[in-house]
């Protein structure tokens, strides 16, 4: 299994973000935000 999705119909790619764009606007991902802690540090 690749890691990385290439050959993506342009449905597939809008999907993805609409699902992003709905994930950024809701309070789970606001309270995560709020805590002031990078994922990656």
């Amino acid at each position: 299994m690749d890691p990385y999705a290439y050959n993506l119909s342009e449905n597939d790619i809008k999907r993805e973000r609409h699902k992003a764009r709905e994930m950024r606007s809701s309070q789970w991902w606001k309270r995560k935000c709020d805590k002031g802690i990078c994922h990656y540090c």
